[in-house]
């Protein structure tokens, strides 16, 4: 008896490459679809470490005369930069990387910012008489100060990078969804943009932005709803 093996059709070669340029049109579908969620994810979880931070921010200024944490430095700016210095002058924080791991990894940077108008008098932020903010000195700012704590924003990320892009939170049109935490300790995912009072773009001496600088200092709004 003669076996006979079953004859198999091969590829052809257009069948092939036919193949590949679906696979490759799937796998370019697919990755910035990726990229994206893991963008969202990655800020998200941000988001969480955030408001920890804000919570330990109250805790210190509950601890201190209801003062928030002031650093060495002259410049409000700078403070608010330097806003995990205090905290780990006390033990609430062991080392920066506590205060912003992601932050150091991605940007070489600890990437959360206090409110510059916690540790800067509120009155040098006054529509037609703002200081400019090389010049705008540290000071004292208590949490009675901050006269509408569910709206007044308290920490934001400067730098958004949602798996696509990485780009300014505030004053960039366009740019993405960026963790903003908020004096009554809450915090959500926000446009910067939806964050002005009546849609006023309007900038003076670095201020009239959202969270950052916003008029009237520690007792403006930030949040509308």
């Amino acid at each position: 008896m003669v076996c006979r093996s079953a004859s198999r059709p091969a590829f052809t070669l257009i069948e092939l490459v036919i193949v590949l340029g679906v696979i490759m049109i799937l796998i370019g579908l697919l990755v910035p679809a990726l990229s994206r969620s893991i963008g969202s994810a990655r800020t998200t979880r941000g988001l969480a470490h955030m408001r920890q931070m804000t919570v330990l921010v109250f805790e210190y200024a509950s601890a201190h005369k209801e003062v928030f944490p002031l650093d060495r430095e002259k410049r409000a700016l700078d403070a608010a930069s330097n806003w995990y210095r205090p905290l780990h002058d006390v033990g609430l924080l062991s080392n920066k990387r506590d205060a912003d791991a992601d932050g150091l990894r991605r940007f070489n940077r600890v990437n959360i910012m206090l409110t510059e108008t916690f540790v800067c008098d509120p009155d040098l932020y006054i529509p037609g008489r703002t200081v400019p903010s090389e010049q705008r000195p540290t000071s004292a700012v208590r949490i009675s100060a901050v006269t509408y704590p569910s709206a007044k924003g308290a920490m934001w990320a400067p730098l958004i990078d949602d798996g696509t892009l990485s780009t300014y939170w505030c004053c960039v049109p366009g740019s993405p969804r960026g963790p903003v935490t908020f004096a009554d300790l809450s915090g959500s995912m926000e446009y910067w943009e939806d964050l002005l009072p009546g849609g006023d773009r309007y900038n003076e001496n670095d201020t009239g932005s959202p969270v950052s600088t916003t008029w009237y200092g520690a007792r403006g709004r930030d949040k509308q709803k």
